[in-house]
């Protein structure tokens, strides 16, 4: 298990993007609990399985008092540190 803590800033807000990662085997990365916040504001919340190379969009939540919309986008990539 490891765990995954980001932070994006934009001219709007910043973000955190936290999670855990778990290998389920040879070729499938487990995300557990990944989360994307600004603030006190959750805008998204999730758990999935991720092939090795595949490149998925976890979600997207439309950002407040606005029509942007936020995606989170990950890549399984096969590497060492993950148990």
């Amino acid at each position: 298990m490891a765990g995954v803590a980001q932070e994006l800033r934009t001219p709007d807000a910043t973000y955190q993007i936290t999670g855990q990662i778990f290998s389920i085997g040879s070729d499938v990365t487990r995300l557990e609990d990944v989360s994307l916040m600004s603030g006190n504001a959750l805008h998204l919340a999730t758990s999935v399985n991720v092939r090795a190379g595949q490149t998925i969009v976890l979600g997207s939540s439309s950002k407040e008092d606005s029509s942007a919309t936020l995606f989170l986008v990950v890549r399984a990539e096969t590497g060492d540190g993950v148990d």
